[in-house]
C-alpha cells in the first residue's frame, strides 16, 4: 500500500525537521534567557526543543494513523498461507536502519480472491517472522486491483504511527516536565527592594545583626506526631517495589516466548508496579492527611504513561 509508505516517509521527514528546528529555536530560547539573566534558560531550551520535535512526530503519529484507518476502510479482507520467507534488499534494510543494515526476512503470502484469483505478495521485513510456513496470515486487499496487498497485523497496519507516536509521547511527556518546572524557578539574580542608598550608621549595623540573629535562631520543634500506620499502602508499596525488581529478570527467565512477547511482560510489570507505588504514595499522604487529597507526583505519573505505550504496543505486534 503505497499510501502508507508515503505518509511514513512524509511523518519521519516532518520529525527530523521538527528536531533541527528544535536545535535552533531551542537554542535561541535558551541564549535569550541566559542573556537576559534567567537561570532558567538552560530548563526553558530544553523545553521549546522537546516541543518541537514532539509536535511534529505527534502530527505524523496521527495522519498515519488516519492512514491506517482508511487502508482498513478501502480494502477487503482475504486468508493467505504463508509460503516462506526471503531477504530484504540491502536498500531496504539500510533505510529501515537495521542495525549493521542485517537484512530482515520479509514473508511471502499466497492468497487467492473470490473470484479465484491466486495471487503473491512480499510483505513487510520481519512481519509474521514467528509463523512455520504454511501457516494462516491474514490479508487485506484492494477489490478492484487484488495485486495491492499487505499483511494485515498490527506491525504492517499500525506500526509506523505506534513508532512515531512513542516518540511523540516521550518527548512531549519532557516537554511538560520541563515546562511546569520553569514555574517553580525565577531570575537568578534577585533584586533588593527598598535598599539603603547610603552607608549604614554603626547604631543601624548593630540594629541589623540582632535582626539576623534573631531570625536564624532555630524556632521550637512542634512535638512529634505518631506516624500514621496504613496496612494497605504499606502492602501495596511492598508489592509494588518486588515487581518492580523482578519484572525484568523473571519474564526472561521464565517465558519460552518471542522476544516482543517478553518485552510486553517485562513494560507492563514495570508500569504496573510505577502505578503501584503512586497509589501507594498517594493513599500514605492521604492518610497523613486526614483524608485531605493527595497530590499526585507528576514525573512518576508521565513515566507510568510512557511505559504503559511501549507495554500495549509490544503486546498488539504479538497479537495474530
Amino acid at each position: 500500500m503505497e499510501a502508507l509508505h508515503e505518509t511514513g516517509t512524509q511523518a519521519q521527514l516532518w520529525m527530523w525537521a521538527g528536531i533541527g528546528i528544535g536545535l535552533l529555536l531551542g537554542g535561541a530560547a535558551g541564549g535569550i534567557a541566559a542573556w537576559l539573566g534567567d537561570a532558567r534558560a538552560l530548563t526553558l531550551g530544553l523545553a521549546v526543543f522537546l516541543l518541537c520535535m514532539g509536535l511534529p512526530a505527534a502530527t505524523g503519529a496521527l495522519r498515519l494513523a488516519q492512514v491506517a484507518v482508511q487502508v482498513q476502510e478501502q480494502t477487503v479482507p482475504a486468508r493467505g498461507r504463508l509460503l516462506g520467507y526471503e531477504a530484504e534488499s540491502a536498500s531496504e534494510a539500510q533505510r529501515r536502519k537495521r542495525p549493521g543494515g542485517r537484512p530482515a526476512q520479509r514473508p511471502r503470502v499466497a492468497f487467492t480472491t473470490p473470484e479465484g484469483q491466486r495471487l503473491e505478495f512480499l510483505g513487510l521485513g520481519g512481519s509474521r517472522s514467528g509463523l512455520a510456513v504454511g501457516a494462516e496470515v491474514p490479508v487485506r486487499y484492494v477489490a478492484e486491483r487484488p495485486q495491492e496487498a499487505l499483511v494485515a497485523d498490527f506491525q504492517t497496519i499500525w506500526g509506523p504511527a505506534w513508532a512515531l507516536g512513542a516518540f511523540a509521547t516521550f518527548a512531549l511527556s519532557g516537554a511538560v516536565v520541563f515546562l511546569l518546572g520553569m514555574t517553580g524557578g525565577g531570575r537568578g539574580a534577585a533584586q533588593v527592594t527598598g535598599a539603603p542608598t547610603r552607608p549604614m550608621t554603626k547604631s543601624e549595623r548593630r540594629a541589623a545583626r540582632a535582626l539576623a540573629q534573631t531570625a536564624t535562631k532555630p524556632a521550637p520543634a512542634p512535638p512529634a506526631a505518631a506516624p500514621t500506620r496504613d496496612p494497605l499502602s504499606r502492602g501495596l508499596h511492598l508489592a509494588s517495589v518486588g515487581l518492580l525488581l523482578l519484572a525484568v529478570p523473571l519474564p526472561v527467565m521464565l517465558m519460552q516466548a518471542r522476544p516482543m512477547q517478553v518485552v510486553a511482560v517485562v513494560f507492563a510489570a514495570l508500569t504496573a508496579g510505577l502505578v503501584g507505588l503512586i497509589v501507594a504514595q498517594a493513599l500514605a499522604q492521604r492518610a497523613a492527611a486526614d483524608g485531605e487529597p493527595a497530590r499526585w507526583p507528576l514525573i512518576p505519573a508521565l513515566l507510568a504513561l510512557n511505559l504503559g505505550y511501549f507495554a500495549l504496543g509490544a503486546w498488539l505486534f504479538t497479537r495474530p
